[in-house]
């Protein structure tokens, strides 16, 4: 079906996301003649017998107006595949295969990358992101040889007229946390959460060490591996700020599972990112707030006394602590093989959110 034709049904306009323009209009370049011809079609005055023709218009107009944003702003997506047009006029596409709206900008995750867009209203956290990534610091090369394949590595940056764009390294074993956890529907079998949080904790001890919170570890920031069975803080590090810092705007779930760690103050300490990582175990399990976890029977409890009791201030300590609980839990330390074609389930929850 063609976008400027009648062949588009009430229904089917209807149901296009809001965010989605590009699922009506054929391109940037298209936009004001499509959208002249859609919005004489669908016209209330044109369609007196219609009930849903005024309804088809206000979304045209929505759309029209998304539309016009993002041609503006250098950025056009196709299915799969992302545009931008930068401020020096040179055009970028980039392969994707999950596109997720966060609260700054947009995120693109492909098999090779991940490309950030931040509105420009949030550069300070952009510019914040590109700062911590191209600083992080290791002790020595076997330490650096150890973090740096779990944290992403900032290939590009550049400029559109009102976004910054971030291009940082990826993967095409990963995928989003959250997106695992709906494939599994709603939780993974404990045993796979066990090697997140252990990966996790990992990664935050590392920080820890820099004297650095991440502070925005949840389950739409984290990717994970099941083939190697590995996790990436991949996104939220528009909100990383060094212990004794002030925190920075950050969202919901890092607000709601991690802000009571740092006191009156809102300083960032140690605690902050622990009491993350319990959070996303829980979230792993199918309950981030940890109210059913210690009645759950299919969950060790070991395991879930650890997630549901508070931290301490040190991510060593904390580190063997949960080691205890794992062990406890499971035994001895053995790779059980977690079975995911993760380009299918990324595709497929990306066609399923389009449909929303």
């Amino acid at each position: 079906m063609d976008a400027t034709g009648t062949a588009r049904r009430a229904d089917e306009i209807l149901a296009i996301p809001a965010e989605w323009p590009e699922r009506l209009f054929t391109g940037a370049e298209a936009v004001e003649a499509e959208y002249r011809l859609l919005a004489k079609r669908w016209h209330p005055d044109a369609n007196r017998g219609a009930v849903e023709a005024a309804a088809v218009f206000s979304h045209i107009g929505a759309l029209h107006r998304e539309a016009g944003r993002r041609a503006k702003s250098g950025i056009w997506r196709t299915p799969g595949e992302v545009r931008f047009t930068s401020l020096e006029g040179a055009t970028y596409r980039m392969r994707y295969r999950r596109h997720r709206r966060i609260e700054i900008g947009d995120v693109h995750a492909g098999s090779s990358n991940l490309t950030f867009s931040v509105e420009r209203d949030h550069a300070d956290l952009f510019e914040n992101a590109r700062r911590t990534l191209t600083g992080l610091r290791y002790a020595d090369r076997e330490m650096e040889a150890e973090f740096s394949r779990h944290v992403p590595c900032v290939a590009k940056t550049f400029e559109t007229s009102d976004r910054l764009v971030m291009v940082t390294s990826s993967t095409d074993d990963l995928v989003f946390l959250d997106d695992l956890v709906a494939h599994f529907g709603g939780a993974v079998d404990p045993r796979h959460a066990a090697w997140m949080v252990s990966s996790l904790l990992n990664v935050v001890a590392w920080l820890g060490w820099s004297g650095r919170a991440h502070g925005a570890i949840q389950p739409d920031t984290v990717m994970v591996s099941p083939r190697y069975h590995s996790v990436v803080p991949a996104g939220g590090w528009f909100h990383s700020v060094p212990f004794g810092a002030a925190l920075l705007p950050s969202p919901e779930f890092a607000v709601r599972h991690g802000r009571a760690a740092v006191g009156p103050d809102k300083r960032a300490n140690p605690r902050l990112d622990l009491e993350l990582v319990r959070a996303v175990g829980r979230a792993a399990l199918g309950d981030p707030n940890g109210t059913r976890l210690l009645n759950d029977a299919t969950i060790p409890r070991p395991m879930a006394e650890w997630l549901v009791l508070p931290s301490p201030d040190d991510a060593i300590r904390d580190y063997r602590s949960w080691e205890g609980a794992r062990e406890a839990s499971f035994g001895e330390r053995r790779f059980v093989e977690m079975d995911v074609d993760v380009d299918a389930l990324t595709r497929a929850q990306e066609a399923s959110d389009g449909q929303q």
